[in-house]
């Protein structure tokens, strides 16, 4: 066949096979306003830290919302022992477009010396605050406020418009993302510093939903941190919220709740912009990606049973999946240097190729009076000794499945208690395994799970990962809803 016929053909079954999502993220016709501005360059013996005004993308116009034109601060920090072969790490932030603070680079820049390896912070992921001229709440939003915002203008109004797939902001959010994974290979290219146009992507809560969306559209992206996100296969995970929490959602889902998304949640719109938003739409996208996920045990928005809707997908969709379970709220407060030595840790294994990750397997098998976990890791060629640990905590009573840290009255005492299994020890064997079982009780639920910690050869590094968590008794307090009936109220 003509070499030329051939890509032509290519390109269609492309085409054809592309989602909304990719398709908007590619669209170029708004690429004449892409722009970036220097703003300040700061030199230290062990970092250059490159500071831009970017803007990224035109969406819609005027009269759609307040701000259809984006503009982000981002951070390039460009270590001076960079090794060439090293990927570009990748952090989707927030920030506010109407102040003058423009928040820190710090965290991030701290990896750059420690992964020997190019560094962004990206920030104004979304841009906010602004508003959706269709949208009857008055006022500037921003947030989880702004993109429910976006799905009930989808909702009620996309066929109001011939491009209405572009209307959840999801889609800009990535798209920015996108556009900023270019604009820093043109920095890096135009500066003659050698790197490897491969990205690992991290964002937390809405911009690790982004993270993956990204990871989905971009081939570049071989590696995602999803922080404080597993909130996929939204609909199974709206009821099974509601059936968690006795009939209601948390407090955190209050701008969702508003625009009355559970109320909705079964309607053939919540179905079809659930198609072109939820993470789990995507999996086939994300084959191949390896992901680590970082999760609160007391998170405020996501529950812990979240995951199990939809980790057994996702292991056979990617090709590895590591869970870290942190005892902590929706915002990891006090635990940010936890965050980076996890994060650390992870670039470390990335660093020694695929051939060298643990392969992880876990088992939930519970009784009427007992529940248990039997984990087993392999491959261990990597790591010199190994630490296990699990954690268990119950709820306050057998009303509602809740190990949230804070509730719409207020904190609860929600207490994570630590078991040691095996401390540090060599590892002798080329596998591991271990089991935990705990009590169930009749007066309420019990969440517990496993944690590993493998120490790299030679290395101060460790890499630690957890299995899921197991709830039991496996029983929820209420039956499900059905339509309407899904409102629920908040908690």
């Amino acid at each position: 066949m003509n070499l030329g016929i051939f890509l032509t053909i290519s390109a269609i079954v492309q085409l054809i096979n592309s989602t909304p999502l990719e398709d908007f993220v590619n669209n170029n016709d708004d690429l004449s306003i892409v722009k970036r501005t220097i703003l300040n360059t700061t030199k230290t013996d062990r970092l250059t830290t490159l500071k831009y005004n970017f803007t990224s993308l035109k969406w819609f116009n005027e009269s759609f919302s307040s701000s259809s034109i984006w503009w982000h601060y981002v951070y390039i920090n460009i270590p001076t022992n960079l090794k060439p072969s090293s990927p570009i790490y990748f952090h989707i932030d927030n920030g506010d477009n109407n102040k003058d603070a423009d928040g820190s680079n710090s965290l991030i820049s701290l990896l750059a010396s420690n992964c020997q390896c190019v560094t962004v912070t990206m920030r104004q992921i979304p841009n906010q605050p602004f508003r959706l001229k269709l949208d009857p709440n008055d006022g500037l939003k921003k947030e989880d406020d702004l993109i429910a915002s976006s799905f009930y203008v989808y909702m009620n109004f996309k066929n109001k418009f011939p491009n209405s797939n572009n209307i959840p902001l999801l889609f800009p959010m990535t798209k920015a993302v996108k556009r900023g994974m270019d604009m820093v290979v043109e920095v890096l290219n135009e500066k003659n510093i050698e790197f490897l146009e491969n990205f690992i992507v991290s964002g937390a809560s809405k911009r690790g939903w982004v993270s993956y969306l990204t990871a989905a559209v971009d081939p570049r992206i071989f590696a995602v941190i999803p922080i404080v996100f597993d909130f996929v296969n939204l609909n199974a995970n709206f009821h099974a919220q509601y059936r968690s929490l006795g009939g209601k959602y948390t407090f955190a889902l209050k701008d969702y709740y508003d625009y009355e998304l559970s109320k909705n949640i079964d309607t053939i719109e919540a179905y079809d912009l659930f198609k072109l938003v939820d993470v789990n739409m995507y999996l086939e996208n994300l084959r191949d990606k390896i992901i680590y996920m970082i999760v609160g045990t007391g998170d405020e928005f996501m529950m812990p049973e979240n995951l199990e809707h939809f980790i057994r997908n996702l292991k056979i969709q990617t090709n590895n999946v590591f869970v870290r379970v942190l005892d902590a709220n929706h915002y990891l407060t006090g635990q940010e240097f936890s965050l980076i030595l996890s994060i650390q840790g992870f670039l470390v294994l990335l660093s020694k190729g695929p051939s060298y990750f643990p392969k992880y397997d876990w088992k939930f098998s519970n009784s009427l009076t007992e529940g248990k976990i039997e984990g087993k890791i392999s491959n261990l060629k990597a790591f010199e000794s190994y630490e296990f640990n699990s954690y268990s905590a119950r709820t306050a009573n057998n009303k509602r499945i809740d190990f949230r840290k804070n509730t719409i009255k207020g904190p609860q005492q929600i207490k994570w208690v630590k078991n040691v299994l095996v401390k540090s020890s060599p590892i002798t064997k080329t596998s591991l395994s271990r089991n935990v079982s705990v009590k169930i009780s009749k007066s309420n639920y019990i969440g517990f799970y496993l944690e590993s910690t493998l120490k790299f050869k030679g290395e101060k590094q460790y890499f630690v990962f957890s299995s899921n968590i197991n709830i039991a008794p496996d029983t929820y307090p209420i039956g499900d809803c059905i339509g309407a009936e899904c409102k629920g109220q908040l908690v």
